[in-house]
């Protein structure tokens, strides 16, 4: 009788011990399924509304899409001084091939200066400074408040985060965030081409790199504006670049 009941106890004993061994695989199995669908969430579903640095320079392209032609190229600097709306902002972009002059036959640096106007200066060309829009302002850090986030979205062979440009129909596209950086500018794509911020560098910026002849730069210029990337795209809306 002794044997039976021990053997009735060690099949007992085993069989416990199997249905916690399944038990255990279940919940590691459950648990892994959370972590996975949390970290999809957490990567996909959670992305912060975009917010530029409130200083920062990058080398910019100006491509087509379809065949990665280069179309435009320059240096980008911005410095807002604040993130609300109202806060003064500045921007200069410096542009290989002046969109607004014709045939872009020079190079010139736009600046959108603290007085909301923009101007179009070309020191090399005769010192060229006009007025080409009046009332015209940098964008502030918030200007893809309206944003909707499309996911995560290959760019030029990048993970990065996508946003529809609304009322736009453009993307946006930033860097992912990291533990050592966090997300910056790629690009702005639309209509078959889109302007690339190629090492986004957050870091100061000089006040000097913004200066220009403001006096003499409040006639209209000669020439009238011409489709501009950074114009079509980057107004938000009608805020500014």
């Amino acid at each position: 009788g002794g044997d039976v009941q021990t053997t009735i106890a060690k099949n007992f004993f085993s069989f416990y011990k199997l249905v916690i061994f399944t038990i255990m695989q279940l919940l590691t199995v459950a648990g892994l399924l959370s972590f996975v669908l949390c970290v999809t969430f957490l990567s996909t579903g959670a992305a912060a509304t975009p917010l530029w640095p409130l200083q920062w320079t990058s080398e910019w392209n100006f491509v087509n899409t379809s065949n990665r032609a280069l179309l435009n190229y320059g240096v980008y600097y911005y410095h807002a001084y604040g993130e609300d709306t109202n806060a003064d902002r500045v921007l200069r972009i410096d542009n290989a091939n002046c969109p607004h002059y014709p045939n872009g036959a020079i190079h010139c640096r736009m600046i959108f200066a603290r007085d909301k106007n923009c101007y179009v200066y070309a020191p090399q060309a005769n010192n060229l400074c006009c007025m080409l829009f009046k009332g015209l302002t940098a964008s502030s850090p918030s200007w893809l408040r309206n944003a909707s986030y499309l996911g995560v979205k290959s760019y030029n062979h990048y993970a990065t985060n996508a946003w529809l440009n609304n009322p736009e129909t453009d993307i946006y596209y930033e860097s992912i965030k990291t533990a050592d950086s966090p997300s910056l500018p790629i690009a702005l794509s639309g209509g078959g081409s889109a302007i690339e911020w190629n090492a986004v560098r957050v870091e100061p910026q000089r006040s000097s790199l913004f200066d220009f002849p403001s006096s003499s730069c409040q006639k209209m210029c000669p020439f009238a504006p011409q489709y501009d990337p950074f114009i079509h795209g980057l107004t938000a809306p009608k805020e500014g670049l």
